[in-house]
């Protein structure tokens, strides 16, 4: 049975990071990501800058999408537009979490995609934990000093190790619609929108990735149905004409 120092489940950005420093500072590191990568990841992938201080690395430039995020226009409850200068990062979680897969297996980290974990059992003997995984159908114990689990909202680690506080059920979800075509939008803008008849959490948001119009919002009960409105909204008043590629 293969021993690591640590053992990372999930491949995400907090988990390629946590395992990319493990791996500099010496600990023998298993990264374990679900699915097959590069992987498609809901998500707005938008960042502010400092965020390259937290992940240790300068964005390259390719990693990014074609179009700059630079500027702002919220409109607030009462209807005010407020208009203001922000750059920020704009990148697809496919590609960048790829990339930083990369780095972290660059820094010494065994990296396994499409590796499900099955099952944890603690060896209260030599105080250690044993992780089994799965890697398209074959199964593997190897045992860890530490576990980080970065497998999301719907944590299999915490399940486990953490039964009370798991809640199976989500307190609400978020629904883009990916849009091709024109409008009578600026892309270099992100559009956020705090109207409760579009958003009840925070805001409803527009903007562009490359050649693609993100325009979403969440809620706790009935998302989609927000969802169709902001967008019927958006579509009158800012001219869409084009077609509606990918709802998720």
């Amino acid at each position: 049975m293969e021993e690591y120092d640590l053992v990372v489940v999930g491949g995400g950005v907090a988990g390629s990071v946590a395992a990319r420093f493990a791996a500099k500072n010496g600990f023998k590191t298993l990264l374990v990501e679900k699915f097959k990568t590069p992987r498609n990841k809901p998500c707005s992938g938008i960042q502010f800058q400092y965020f390259e201080k937290l992940i240790g690395e300068k964005i390259p430039r390719e990693k990014l999408c074609r179009n700059e995020l630079s500027r702002v226009e919220m409109v607030t409850p009462r209807g005010k537009v407020l208009k203001g200068r922000m750059k920020m990062l704009n990148f697809w979680r496919s590609t960048f979490d790829s990339w930083l897969n990369s780095l972290a297996a660059d820094a010494g980290a065994d990296f396994r995609d499409n590796t499900s974990l099955i099952d944890l059992i603690e060896d209260k003997n030599e105080d250690k934990i044993i992780v089994k995984v799965s890697t398209e159908g074959m199964q593997e114990e190897v045992k860890t000093r530490y576990l980080i689990g970065a497998d999301g909202m719907l944590s299999r680690v915490r399940r486990k190790l953490r039964p009370q506080d798991f809640d199976r059920k989500a307190s609400g979800a978020t629904v883009n619609y990916y849009f091709v075509g024109e409008a009578n939008l600026d892309p270099n803008t992100l559009y956020m929108f705090y109207k409760r008849e579009f958003c009840p959490l925070m805001f409803a948001w527009v903007y562009l990735k490359d050649d693609k119009w993100v325009i979403g919002t969440g809620a706790n009960e009935n998302p989609s149905e927000y969802a169709q409105r902001f967008f019927s909204y958006v579509k009158e008043k800012y001219g869409l004409r084009g077609e509606v590629v990918k709802k998720e």
